[in-house]
């Protein structure tokens, strides 16, 4: 794990960026944006639609993705496509994310990352925009290269999210979903603001289920697709989602270890809710993070059968400003504790 401190405008944040992780980024651009078929001709129209469509709702991350390709000496349409490249071959990461809306510490979310063996090193960022593009934030993602992050902002909003994967993606005007949800990160103060935000912005290829929470302590699960966004609320104090569609809104594809693995994680937590075994404290949502009881543990390995490790693990902490981040499985890993 790496702290980063970024400060200036989009394009000062995006430079600063690019110039740090300049060799990891000219590595990771062509291993990554290989876009089996698809022509030159086809993704550079569906890139500038894209681009075209940016510019309506996030012309600030088009300025930080300039700003990258000219920190890492790269030409900007590149760095564009790398942006966007999960919306294409289906990266496949298997999150869980959980809320509480109140606790002594007041509302606090969870989230545990999943992947496979050997991700690369997560990198921290926290992020001082000096112009009024937006809201100040400390994110966290494994993708150096790319505008994406997952976190809390100055107003402490919080947004963590688990990838889905929608049948219909025949969708070419939109943007990625990451590229989405650090955009809300960065230009909402609330979970009314970010509702309506991901409701109105449309995504190419992939999906997610994102969980947003508060400091007022409001919570909601978005379910999100190229043409549809559903929104999920509770009277419950707990609120969770994992890698599946459950509106029954939005249908998901079929892949059945997949999606076997994300509902058992749901169930278990279903369970967890519906049996009290959920203690609203720092102390039980670690325990939720780091369950390994199977079926549907939460804490992930591969050397116990699973599909997915667990990369990292956050506890966000929206009252207090502040996130505990685990670098690695939390079951072997301390939290260490940073300001938003």
């Amino acid at each position: 794990m790496q702290l980063i401190e970024l400060k200036g405008s989009p394009y000062e944040i995006g430079f600063q960026h690019g110039r740090i992780f300049k060799e990891r980024i000219k590595e990771w651009v062509p291993r990554y944006c290989r876009f089996e078929g698809w022509s030159a001709v086809q993704l550079e129209s569906v890139r500038r639609r894209s681009e075209i469509y940016m510019m309506s709702f996030f012309p600030d991350l088009l300025e930080e993705m300039r700003g990258i390709a000219a920190g890492a000496e790269m030409k900007y349409e590149d760095i564009f496509l790398f942006n966007m490249f999960p919306s294409f071959p289906y990266l496949t990461p298997s999150c869980t994310c959980i809320a509480f809306k109140a606790t002594d510490l007041g509302p606090m979310l969870g989230h545990n990352g999943d992947g496979g063996v050997g991700e690369p090193p997560t990198i921290l960022r926290r992020t001082q925009l000096t112009s009024s593009d937006g809201y100040s934030s400390l994110t966290a993602s494994v993708w150096v290269g790319t505008v994406w992050g997952i976190g809390m902002n100055e107003h402490g909003f919080c947004l963590v999210c688990s990838s889905a994967h929608p049948v219909d993606t025949e969708n070419r005007d939109g943007i990625c979903i990451w590229i989405l949800l650090k955009g809300v990160l960065q230009h909402c103060r609330n979970v009314t603001e970010a509702i309506e935000l991901m409701s109105n912005c449309r995504i190419v290829g992939k999906g997610a289920t994102v969980l947003v929470v508060d400091a007022s302590g409001d919570a909601a699960v978005v379910e999100i697709a190229p043409h549809k966004a559903v929104t999920l609320r509770t009277e419950s104090n707990a609120i969770w989602c994992t890698n599946h569609y459950t509106s029954g809104e939005i249908e998901y594809r079929d892949e059945p270890e997949y999606i076997a693995n994300s509902m058992g994680r749901y169930q278990k937590l279903t369970e967890l809710s519906e049996t009290g075994g959920f203690e609203f404290s720092l102390e039980g949502m670690k325990r939720v993070l780091t369950d390994h009881d199977q079926p549907g543990a939460i804490c992930q390995h591969k050397d116990r059968g699973q599909i997915m490790e667990t990369y990292l693990s956050m506890i966000l902490l929206s009252k207090g400003r502040k996130i505990l981040f685990a670098d690695g499985a939390p079951c072997q890993n301390d939290y260490v504790e940073f300001e938003a």
